[in-house]
């Protein structure tokens, strides 16, 4: 963030936070991304629908392999279907 990097990078960094922190922590780094129109990737295990919802694209991956790739907002009827 102190660089001002056009891309972040942010692995499991919710890790150890409770629910509410960690929505504190991730509306955080969505503000900042939007403010500084950055690229921002953040890797969450186990997220809630109130994180799911902060994102604009999402990389669902199990056993190793992509499950699904797309826009938030089309993930839940992908898998519905």
């Amino acid at each position: 963030m102190v660089t001002k990097a056009s891309t972040q990078c942010w692995d499991n960094s919710t890790k150890g936070l409770d629910a509410s922190t960690a929505l504190e922590y991730v509306q955080s780094l969505r503000s900042l991304t939007n403010t500084a129109n950055v690229s921002t990737l953040v890797a969450l295990y186990r997220a809630s629908e109130n994180l799911f919802n902060l994102f604009d694209k999402v990389v669902l991956i199990e056993g190793g392999k992509c499950a699904f790739f797309g826009r938030t907002e089309e993930a839940k009827a992908y898998f519905k279907n």
